[in-house]
């Protein structure tokens, strides 16, 4: 039988301790990177882009300071693509806007429109309605919050 010194067993097994420890801890690191996570990390219960049917067009007339509203439609799609379009009802000529461009998902249940010059524009996804966020990506509350839903139209 080989008399192995129980100071050298110790060392080994610190080390093998440490080992398991670093390799354990180093997976998470994707998650710490940065304000974006991956989806696949997400929670699949809290994420919407894995359990909920969210792409399509989406419309509604959003809340406007010195207008009667804007009409809008999104349409937002699989390969991450979008198109806004936004008409100021009662107010100039009723000239549409249209802008489009790529998204990307903020922990798997927000977007952000990319592109847009008039800042964040952040929508959470629920289902069958997008709903419009401040640029801080917060909901908007008070008396106008559910002025900023838009309300899927092909289901």
């Amino acid at each position: 039988m080989i008399n192995i010194p129980s100071a050298f067993m110790l060392k080994i097994t610190g080390l093998l301790a440490l080992i398991l420890l670093v390799v354990a801890c180093g997976n998470n690191s994707d998650q710490m990177a940065g304000d974006e996570v991956n989806p696949s990390n997400v929670d699949s219960l809290q994420n919407s882009l894995a359990t909920l049917d969210w792409a399509g067009t989406y419309t509604g007339k959003l809340p406007c300071v010195d207008c009667e509203g804007i009409e809008t439609e999104l349409t937002i799609t699989l390969d991450s693509t979008y198109v806004l379009k936004s008409r100021y009802l009662g107010k100039g000529d009723g000239q549409n806007f249209i802008t489009q461009g790529s998204f990307t998902w903020r922990d798997g249940q927000v977007i952000e429109l990319l592109g847009e010059t008039d800042g964040a524009f952040l929508y959470a996804i629920d289902e069958g309605t997008v709903t419009q966020l401040d640029p801080a990506g917060a909901k908007i509350v008070g008396d106008l919050a559910a002025g900023y839903v838009l309300t899927k139209v092909n289901p």
